[in-house]
């Protein structure tokens, strides 16, 4: 029997302690489906109330995962539970990042990009990014990783994740 030991840490130190490493939605997981108003809403304004000191802390739920190690230095995690947190993180993050860039801050956003959202020492294109969403998700989430907004279809416009990125940049902003 495993002696594994569960291990409460907050999601950014969590994200800190794995360079190199790529959160993967697995294929048999859900799509990201979480609504604007019942559970986008609620989140960010639970990370406003830790910010204005209102809560001190906030439990955002259990993270599950599968490592992988895919070579010298880098793993996978396979996101068994919490992905609809996870990837709201990491549209957060993005957020940040862009508001960051558009008010002229490119320290703020190079800190952003390099410890929370790319593995910059990974040798494959497709490990680039820390967060490799599921297939149906994983365009229009590239083009935001990667500040290509220009490029998303108008049919992109209707999913999902970039609905809930606008809102959550509108928000932040």
């Amino acid at each position: 029997m495993s002696n594994i030991q569960p291990e409460r840490l907050d999601l950014l130190s969590f994200f800190e302690r794995l360079p190199n490493t790529q959160f993967v939605i697995p294929v048999y997981q859900r799509n990201y489906v979480w609504n604007i108003k019942k559970h986008v809403k609620k989140f960010l304004e639970d990370y406003t109330k830790i910010l204005s000191g209102v809560k001190p802390k906030h439990f955002i739920g259990i993270m599950m995962y599968l490592q992988i190690q895919k070579g010298i230095g880098f793993s996978e995690l396979s996101i068994v539970d919490g992905q609809q947190r996870l990837v709201t993180t990491f549209l957060m993050l993005h957020a940040l990042k862009e508001i960051a860039l558009e008010t002229g801050d490119l320290k703020t956003a190079e800190q952003i990009n390099e410890i929370y959202l790319i593995n910059k020492h990974a040798t494959e294109d497709n490990q680039k990014l820390k967060l490799k969403p599921l297939v149906a998700n994983d365009d229009t989430y590239s083009k935001i990783a990667t500040n290509k907004l220009e490029d998303i279809t108008k049919e992109e416009k209707k999913s999902t994740v970039y609905q809930n990125y606008i809102y959550i940049k509108n928000y932040i902003k």
